[in-house]
């Protein structure tokens, strides 16, 4: 096991009840590859985090269902130039404000935002990918 994994604050999280989804948006570039979606909406974890002084010298974690954009992150760079501009963007946001980022890989069918963010895939919600995706939700 990891040492930075913390499998109790894990179970806590998911027992907090239902989950309030904050903001939820198309992508603006759809043929871009699924790692840099994910990776900027990590991204977007942290820079909201910047908005606000009072969390500046704060600790934040962020889970993702996608080992790519959180090993990138961790490990502060890419063998892909698009994701080596994501962590310097991030890197950036850390240092400026003092965050601590910490990234966990948490598994897509235990992930809450995972489904939500799929409403604007192209024929969702007549697919037979939702009503598999909805069940494997249910049985866990």
């Amino acid at each position: 096991m990891s040492r930075h994994l913390c499998l109790p604050c894990l179970t806590l999280f998911a027992k907090r009840g239902p989950i309030k989804l904050l903001w939820a948006r198309k992508f603006e570039q759809p043929g871009e590859h699924i790692n840099q979606k994910e990776g900027r909406v990590a991204l977007v974890s942290i820079t909201r985090t910047c908005r606000f002084a009072s969390l500046f010298g704060s600790k934040k974690l962020t889970l993702s269902d996608n080992l790519v954009a959180v090993s990138a992150f961790s490990k502060g760079r890419s063998s892909r130039p698009a994701m080596n501009r994501l962590s310097r963007r991030a890197a950036s946001y850390q240092f400026a404000c003092g965050v601590r980022w910490r990234l966990r890989q948490i598994a897509t069918l235990r992930n809450p935002a995972d489904l939500p963010s799929r409403i604007h895939e192209p024929g969702f919600f007549r697919s037979e990918k939702r009503k598999g995706m909805m069940s494997q939700k249910i049985q866990k």
